[in-house]
């Protein structure tokens, strides 16, 4: 498809209304800045975080010790060590992240890897915000969706988008945050070897096959009305395989039975309504008073779950 149009937004729909592949398009776009690359004063390089990620999650791993390894794993690091880390990759350990953070003092000790992570493009750099100090917030900012750019040889910019349809991605992540939840896409071999050494829901490893993703909440029901929502809206894109509460296997039936039922807060409306209704004021209040102590345990309740 050539298109041309002088309004960079009108091309990108243009671009987004003609895919037509059956899997999930990318979308590349290069700038020629007409800057010659050769000369350091006009070498373009950094990093920018899209406002609506990236359309994946983000892996990344931490090089650290001491505090600022706490500090990494508390913050959501994909992987997370220290010297042993390092002499792993030596030994040949494959780093399967998009990017890698390390703090000023202990950048020198992954001189060793150097080699290795300079070739897939993962060597912390302090022009990249990844040898940093503040480690929970060089992760927070990458997996918001940070990207690196800089020029070729020719001085030109290239940046891949990812997914054409990353806002169908952000909608159900933030509907999940909402909800104390969120979404992992997996490997089926990795999430089959983590099932095996936890012993914790055996029953699911024969349900990894194909492009599977994970969606959990502290609230089985409230994540069932979400998810089946989602997917009467993209039922080309998305559907149940199971689900698991506890140690019980849910079938898609149990999912679309749970996503009828009322949320904690609807519950506690229909009671609420159900005690003061057609009541006098006087009896109201006393039986209303009654109606917050059930509240609080209702609350205690959802607490230990």
């Amino acid at each position: 498809m050539n298109t041309y149009n002088d309004n960079p937004k009108q091309c990108l729909k243009k671009i987004i209304e003609s895919a037509s592949a059956k899997f999930n398009e990318s979308v590349d776009i290069a700038v020629n800045l007409g800057v010659d690359s050769r000369k350091s004063e006009e070498q373009v390089r950094g990093t920018v975080v899209l406002p609506k990620g990236i359309g994946k999650n983000i892996k990344v791993a931490v090089f650290a010790q001491d505090k600022h390894l706490l500090e990494a794993e508390k913050a959501g690091a994909d992987i997370a060590g220290g010297e042993d880390l390092v002499e792993e990759i030596k030994k040949g350990r494959k780093l399967d992240v998009d990017w890698c953070i390390t703090t000023p003092d202990f950048m020198a000790k992954i001189t060793p890897i150097a080699k290795v992570l300079g070739a897939k493009g993962l060597m912390p750099n302090p022009k990249f915000g990844t040898v940093t100090s503040n480690i929970a917030e060089a992760i927070k900012t990458i997996k918001s969706g940070q990207i690196k750019f800089r020029t070729d040889k020719n001085g030109v910019i290239h940046v891949n988008f990812k997914s054409i349809n990353a806002n169908d991605s952000l909608t159900l992540r933030n509907s999940l945050k909402s909800i104390a939840g969120g979404v992992l896409v997996v490997k089926n071999t990795l999430a089959r070897l983590a099932l095996e050494r936890t012993g914790k829901f055996s029953y699911l490893s024969g349900k990894f096959s194909g492009s599977v993703a994970i969606i959990y909440s502290s609230g089985i029901v409230e994540a069932a009305k979400l998810i089946v929502d989602f997917i009467n809206a993209n039922k080309e894109k998305m559907s149940v395989i199971c689900a698991a509460h506890i140690n019980e296997l849910l079938t898609v039936e149990d999912v679309n039975k749970l996503a009828k039922l009322p949320s904690l807060d609807e519950l506690r409306v229909k009671i609420m309504r159900l005690i003061s209704y057609d009541i006098p004021a006087r009896l109201a209040l006393s039986i209303n008073s009654s109606s917050m102590r059930l509240m609080r345990v209702l609350d205690y309740y959802s607490s230990k779950k």
